[in-house]
């Protein structure tokens, strides 16, 4: 079965958490992308409450800023939580097939 490029990164990390379980700091650190964008809008807004007379739109871009980036520590805890029961389910010899399987297919 060939993979996608986004499936076979996605097994690829399941497999690496297999021997350490996600921690929020790893996950954080492995979503630069979407935390430079959070923390751009937060910097952009944040001189925008400081440079206007009216900071209302700008305070309400600090308050979505806030609220995606606990949204997301919040869905990462919740994957911490709950990866002991998910590395149960997962058949890892399966995994490991698929990954070998596809990386045989790419060449």
């Amino acid at each position: 079965m060939p993979l996608t490029p986004d499936e076979r990164a996605f097994l690829a990390r399941l497999l690496r958490n297999r021997d350490q379980p996600p921690t929020v700091g790893r996950l954080l650190a492995t979503s630069r992308v979407w935390l430079a964008i959070v923390l751009a809008m937060a910097a952009a807004c944040a001189v925008g409450y400081v440079m206007l007379d009216d900071p209302t739109v700008p305070a309400f871009g600090l308050g979505a800023a806030a609220a995606m980036l606990m949204l997301g520590v919040r869905q990462m805890q919740l994957g911490q939580q709950y990866w002991p029961l998910v590395a149960e389910l997962i058949d890892w010899n399966r995994l490991e097939e698929l990954l070998a399987v596809d990386e045989t297919h790419d060449q």
